[in-house]
């Protein structure tokens, strides 16, 4: 039988304190969240199959902004016709109905791209797909953030160079700015372009003070000439005809780029650089100046409606506290303190359920504990709604769980029962003591008390026989009245051979009459050949037995196949022999069970010491396991299971601990609890067990999980099979 102690942060689900979670690495960046680490495989979105863009089916649930699906559909027409690809859904604002958003990818830019012309709606419409958040919108819109010239929102646009059928260039590329101007086309308002390929070339030039940026003569192909090269040949710039002579296959430390390559490589020097001349842009009446890349973008982005749902984070640089901005698609935004995901960590966490087993009349017959995965079974058939729906009334009819037999227990563990101490009429005994006790104490039973004296003669008359009359009054007769009341003139002289200590004490007397002659008299023996050939004596023996409710262990039905049990006899008056088993288990919760009345105190007493009596003591940091008394048996090998508190330290910023060692060699670890901090616990993973040396990692499966930025101290309860055999087994 185990001491079980219930703890609620044991059995609830595991929280951890700095919620910094690794799939797939025991040390995530100490800046996210969640580190996804894998060399062949990915994250997976839900795939769904979308209808319309306005229609939040197949999804079920709340309509939550910036819900992130993959539509592999093909549905609908016209403006709500949704393709294969990801959207993410934006919730109503004002006249704007909530809708699905879709993420622009590179077909759509080249589908895009391949249809554009000089037409200004078809370069919005470029813009619109490769830039939603600038919303560029149809309509003047009054606050300058539309419809105003200079303050209105835009976008830039590259166009390539145009050819003509020999591979010479007609038009050379260029860069374009996109905005809508109120006071275009005579007052009308109307969307303009601004050519700011220059403005660009001179950033990237400015920068580039050691490196060139050339082209071939027909403008087809573009080279970086990094420095390496110009250091190659002493910093002599290539010619024309080097240039047009390096194709596809430039010199070395020449690299062959195209406008955008050429953006994106250099594109944190481009932001930041301030160029010689600073960038003007002219919207309407209003003149913009820009020292660097950065500040134009930023501008961009600043006066221009971000698209509904975008989300930014924001980290503030003395703090280093994160939130997170959501925009509205109307200019302004909501903002969600990182703070908030706690909240939200704990409003999904599970329970699990431990509680007691009541029978029809409200008695404990057992326990039953529930998993997470138990509860959540129980909720899917629809037996229970939430895990306050348990109760000791309903438990036991529900399905699943971990029954607790502890009258099956009791019985296995009886001589350790028997064993035990306690106080009885004021004496501290045993509980086999008593039993004994009471056997002896019943009418009829004779007790010999052997006399003192120097002599056997002296012992002989000294001696006596005790018994207890009907009455309960225990009597005495001793020899010397005996003797005297039918004395002759002879001796009779009392002989002892053997211990008490070694268990084979014999007594015999040796009788000499008037004729001198002696005879031995072998009381034991003859008192033993009269009780087993005399069925009378041997049945009123047993009837002065029984009448006290006498109790005997072994076979009770005649039967060798089944266990040996205590049972009482009870003998009729034809003589015929009943023996009837002892439900200890039955005796025992009777007179363990709280009735309201005034013996309650008492029993919930004994309840008290048997539970303590019966149950392990594992001492806290102690570092040693005891035997649960539990053993299985596997094949010819049998385990004897042991339970402990072991010591481990888990390293600060990673899912990695020092592991435990044993105090015995183990063959198999059947359970594991880690404790840290104040009521925190955690799951362990990665188990490496040899001999005493246990290894783990902090996690479930391969997800690992951080639980302190330092390193930290931490109690683990294990309890693991051993072929170590307990003392005294």
């Amino acid at each position: 039988m185990k001491k079980i102690t219930l703890v609620a942060a044991l059995l609830g689900s595991a929280y951890f304190a700095n919620a910094q979670v690794g799939i797939g690495t025991t040390t995530p960046v100490t800046s996210s969240y969640l580190d996804v680490t894998a060399k062949d495989k990915g994250v997976l979105i839900p795939r769904v199959s979308l209808t319309s863009t306005l229609i939040f089916d197949p999804i079920k649930g709340t309509e939550t902004e910036s819900l992130l699906v993959y539509n592999t559909a093909t549905a609908g027409s016209g403006a709500t016709a949704v393709t294969p690809g990801f959207y993410y859904w934006v919730v109503e604002k004002g006249t704007v109905a909530a809708h699905w958003e879709r993420i622009a990818n590179a077909t759509d830019l080249a589908n895009v791209v391949s249809t554009i012309d000089s037409n200004v709606d078809k370069i919005k419409d470029l813009l619109d797909t490769a830039f939603p958040s600038n919303n560029l919108g149809e309509e003047n819109v009054n606050g300058g953030v539309q419809g105003d010239g200079a303050n209105s929102g835009g976008g830039m646009v590259y166009t390539p160079a145009i050819t003509d059928g020999l591979g010479n260039i007609t038009t050379p590329s260029k860069i374009e700015y996109v905005y809508y101007d109120a006071s275009a086309n005579n007052g009308q308002g109307g969307y303009v372009k601004q050519d700011i390929t220059n403005d660009i070339l001179d950033l990237i030039s400015a920068q580039e003070s050691k490196t060139i940026l050339v082209k071939s003569t027909d403008g087809t192909q573009q080279y970086y000439v990094s420095e390496a090269y110009l250091v190659a040949n002493n910093g002599v710039l290539p010619t024309q005809a080097v240039v047009d002579a390096w194709g596809t296959a430039p010199a070395t430390g020449v690299f062959l780029i195209d406008v955008v390559g050429g953006v994106i490589n250099n594109i944190e020097q481009i932001f930041t650089s301030t160029p010689t001349n600073p960038i003007t842009i002219v919207e309407g009446s209003v003149t913009h100046t820009f020292n660097t890349v950065q500040e134009y973008i930023e501008y961009i982005s600043t006066n221009s409606n971000l698209a509904q749902g975008t989300v930014t984070a924001v980290v503030d640089a003395t703090s280093g506290d994160v939130t997170f901005s959501i925009a509205n698609g109307d200019g302004t935004s909501t903002v969600v303190p990182a703070a908030a995901f706690d909240t939200i960590v704990k409003a999904n966490e599970t329970n699990t359920v431990f509680t007691a087993v009541h029978d029809a009349k409200g008695n404990i017959i057992s326990y039953k504990y529930f998993s997470e995965s138990d509860i959540q079974a129980l909720i899917a058939a629809g037996s229970i709604t939430s895990p306050a729906d348990i109760t000791p009334t309903n438990a036991g009819g529900l399905t699943g769980g971990t029954a607790m037999n502890i009258p099956a227990a009791v019985a296995n563990n009886f001589e350790t029962i028997l064993n035990q101490s306690t106080t009885y009429n004021g004496n501290t005994v045993t509980v086999q003591e008593i039993i004994e006790q009471l056997a002896g104490n019943t009418e009829g039973v004779m007790t010999f008390v052997p006399g003192t004296g120097t002599t056997t003669a002296e012992q002989l008359a000294s001696s006596s026989f005790t018994y207890v009359d009907a009455s309960g009054n225990t009597q005495t007769i001793t020899f010397d009245a005996l003797v005297k009341a039918n004395e002759t003139v002879t001796t009779l002289e009392r002989e002892q051979t053997g211990t008490a200590a070694a268990g084979d004490v014999k007594v015999t007397y040796d009788y000499l009459n008037e004729a001198n002659a002696t005879s031995t008299i072998d009381v034991q023996a003859d008192l033993k050949s009269i009780i087993e050939g005399n069925s009378e004596i041997k049945n009123a023996i047993s009837n002065i037995l029984n009448a006290g409710g006498n109790v005997y262990f072994g076979n009770h039905d005649n039967n060798t196949t089944t266990a040996d049990v205590l049972y009482t006899e009870t003998i009729a008056a034809d003589g015929t022999v009943t023996k009837t088993p002892i439900d200890i288990a039955s005796t025992l919760i009777n007179n363990t069970t709280l009735t309201g009345g005034a013996g309650d105190t008492i029993i919930q007493q004994n309840i008290n010491n048997l539970k303590n009596n019966l149950g392990d003591t594992i001492n806290a940091g102690g570092s040693t396991s005891v035997f649960t008394g539990d053993t299985y048996v596997d094949g010819a090998t049998t385990y004897y299971i042991y339970k402990g508190e072991f010591t481990t330290t888990v390293t600060g910023t990673t899912a990695n601990t020092s592991g435990v060692t044993l105090d015995k060699d183990a063959a198999q670890i059947l359970s594991t609890t880690l404790r840290y901090g104040t009521g925190m616990t955690a799951s362990i993973t990665n188990l490496t067990l040899s001999g005493q040396a246990l290894g783990f990692k902090i996690g479930v499966g391969n997800m690992y999980n951080v639980l302190s930025e330092s390193d930290i101290t931490a109690k683990v309860i294990i309890e693991f099979a051993s072929t170590v055999k307990p003392a005294g087994l």
